[in-house]
């Protein structure tokens, strides 16, 4: 069997999918049914030979145990503390955000009403906590289920977070003794975000800060919306493009300054494990750094590594750790777009090269495929990335392959511009090296800032499609991609043909409820704090 690991992970990952937005029920009946289909392959003779379709009921059965186990045994026990006002001792493990006018901050609870446990919840208050990192915490706090949907408690679980709280009596803070680890990243991370907010201290450091870290918090909702519009989102989460720019940056100069390649290896692996820290171990980023470490590790082992099998990999060592983040949507769009890169990439750049092999030799043609490859990556990255994008935002960005084209080097010259302006900001007498880098990045996020605003305001910039439509059009892809896997012939025809069948239900679902949207209002509530806020949007 070619591939394994990317196989187990594939099916372990999709079965996982299922089990967190159905719930328990749905993992014991899957686990069932993939029991009695694994008895089954066993019992007849020539299904044993079958070892691909074992392997695959026994990832969905592992799925099914471990979801139960992590339902029964973590969550529910959580969640029985929901509507209680309880005593509570925790540690500040986060730094703390401000929303709308509230101040937020991740507590691991080590005591709840007397009872050692060890939770974490998201505390919530008009006023910060008066706690450094990894301080420990006294207070009587109500707790709440966290979350105002199923969406919504999805993602938190995906980060390990179950509940929230707040009071309103004081809270005891006792100065922490030791400084972890774990602590110095999280006093290096609230540094590098504070330098940048110092060095520009406009919409353009809070975005370069979400950029380089993930802190997404405060930067505005009509930058996010403008990058989400633009299918330019992915700049904002810290993902496979932020480590391999980091960790090949750190590569190419070690190289550079003669140093082994074994060696220049060794050191890229460990700044990619403090890279992943620095960024709070998120999926989307542990992902990433574990098959970057696998490829760097190919380079000390002198062997090269199978991507796709190092992207199952990167799945089960995520999803044993927390088998709640695979409804995280972060994690899903970076899964997603790597596979499509790793399996559509090549034949995309073949097509959109054709043009470029009948040019003469020289700076035009190296650009055509310079811009071939880059758009050929793009296209990949959003054919897998659609059915998350279509089922999560309900929208379909059609100026996507355009503004990647436009924004996505840009926004990584951006983020290596923004770490160094950060770490140099530190590096006392040296720290005027960091303003050029400053100025650079700045000038950097003010074109990505007026670009996306620009394109999210052109005409049919981004199409939305309606959730049951969305729903059809993803149930019938997969019959067409199972009747493509399972022709024996595998023809090229028959792949288009079903491609084609896709691409235009897509079309027609949206261009129908475009159709039946027109002239309609629509009222949104929107979430502005203590106050109320109605939105009328006229169709």
């Amino acid at each position: 069997m070619k591939r394994p690991m990317a196989w187990v992970g594939l099916s372990f990952f999709s079965a996982l999918i299922l089990f967190c937005i159905y719930g328990l029920q749905a993992a014991i009946a899957g686990g069932l049914v993939s029991l009695c289909l694994l008895l089954l392959l066993l019992c007849i003779p020539r299904a044993r030979r079958q070892r691909l379709f074992q392997v695959l009921c026994l990832a969905v059965l592992a799925a099914s145990l471990l979801i139960s186990a992590q339902i029964k045994l973590v969550l529910e026990p959580v969640l029985s503390y929901v509507g209680k006002t309880l005593p509570v001792t925790a540690q500040v493990v986060s730094l703390t955000e401000s929303r709308n006018g509230r101040y937020y901050t991740i507590l691991l609870v080590t005591q709840a009403g007397g009872e050692k446990v060890r939770f974490r919840l998201r505390y919530s208050g008009k006023t910060p906590l008066p706690a450094e990192p990894y301080d420990t915490v006294e207070a009587t706090l109500r707790i709440d289920a966290l979350g105002e949907s199923e969406a919504a408690r999805r993602s938190y679980r995906a980060k390990g977070i179950f509940l929230r709280g707040s009071t309103y009596e004081p809270v005891t803070v006792t100065p922490r003794e030791n400084v972890s680890l774990a602590c110095r990243l999280l006093e290096l991370r609230k540094g590098m975000l504070a330098a940048l907010n110092r060095y520009l201290p406009g919409e353009e450091g809070k975005l370069l800060g979400g950029m380089l870290l993930g802190e997404t918090a405060p930067v505005s909702e009509k930058v996010i919306q403008d990058f989400r519009t633009c299918g330019v989102s992915h700049l904002l989460a810290v993902s496979g493009l932020h480590t391999s720019l980091w960790a090949m940056f750190l590569f190419r100069m070690l190289q550079k300054l003669k140093w082994s390649r074994r060696v220049s290896a060794a050191c890229s692996m460990g700044f990619v494990l403090f890279f992943m820290g620095l960024a709070g171990f998120s999926p989307s980023v542990t992902r990433a750094g574990i098959m970057m470490l696998l490829y760097l590790g190919g380079f000390l082992l002198r062997r090269e590594p199978d991507s796709l099998n190092s992207l199952g990999l990167a799945a089960l060592v995520i999803l044993f750790a927390n088998p709640f983040a695979a409804a995280d949507l972060g994690m899903l769009l970076s899964f997603s777009a790597t596979a499509g890169v790793l399996l559509l990439q090549k034949p995309f750049a073949r097509v959109l090269e054709r043009p470029a092999q009948h040019m003469p030799a020289g700076l035009l043609r190296k650009a055509c495929k310079g811009v071939a490859e880059l758009l050929a990556v793009t296209l990949a990255a959003i054919v897998f990335t659609l059915p998350v994008s279509i089922l999560s935002f309900g929208q379909v960005s059609l100026i996507a392959p355009l503004a990647n084209l436009l924004f996505v080097n840009a926004g990584g010259a951006a983020m290596l511009c923004a770490g160094l302006c950060a770490a140099l900001s530190h590096a006392w007498i040296f720290s005027f090296l960091a303003y050029p880098f400053a100025l650079i990045g700045g000038l950097l996020s003010q074109y990505l800032l007026g670009g996306t605003a620009l394109l999210s305001k052109l005409p049919f910039a981004s199409v939305s499609l309606e959730p049951g439509a969305s729903a059809l059009w993803l149930a019938g892809t997969v019959v067409l991609l199972a009747i493509v896997l399972l022709d024996r012939n595998r023809t090229q025809h028959l792949a288009r043909l079903a491609a084609l069948c896709s691409a235009f239900a897509l079309l027609a679902g949206v261009f129908a409820y475009t159709l039946m949207g027109r002239n309609l209002t629509a009222i949104t509530m929107a979430d502005v704090g203590n106050g109320t806020a109605i939105v009328l949007t006229r169709g």
